[in-house]
């Protein structure tokens, strides 16, 4: 299947892709922590950091595939300097762990997020970096 539909999934064609993937990594600061949604992100990011710019030091992550247990697990492998948190109840949504997964790496390095959910707000504001779709998190406070 790979070899009969390679030319619509190889990324090399796709100018749009790897202007995305050059504005992307060229505004993250080494050692950070890159949050992804969505399908197109996260597969042009892993393609960006794994085979055009495996240098750039940058740890991608799907927020929505902390679900899977394999996912995390592979995430601790990939980056074991990451802090990822297991679900303490089966009450946690992805939204809490992403969340999770922000707030505990905040301390240690720099976060951006592609993509942020509005239901994110109530936790973070979202500080747009110049001339990208990107952002920066910052912590809201505690609401009592």
């Amino acid at each position: 299947s790979l070899a009969l539909h390679w030319s619509a999934a190889d990324p090399d064609d796709d100018w749009v892709v790897h202007t995305y993937i050059e504005q992307v990594l060229d505004a993250t600061e080494p050692d950070s922590l890159l949050v992804v949604r969505g399908d197109g992100p996260t597969f042009a990011l892993w393609y960006g950091i794994y085979v055009e710019r495996p240098q750039a030091g940058v740890a991608v992550v799907s927020g929505p595939m902390l679900a899977f247990i394999w996912y995390r697990d592979q995430v601790r492998h990939l980056y074991p300097d990451l802090v990822v948190a297991e679900p303490s109840s089966e009450d946690v949504t992805i939204d809490d762990l992403t969340r999770d997964l922000i707030l505990n790496n905040l301390p240690h390095r720099p976060v951006y997020v592609t993509d942020p959910a509005e239901r994110w707000e109530p936790w973070f504001e979202f500080v747009k970096v110049e001339g990208v779709e990107l952002y920066v998190p910052v912590p809201r406070p505690a609401q009592e």
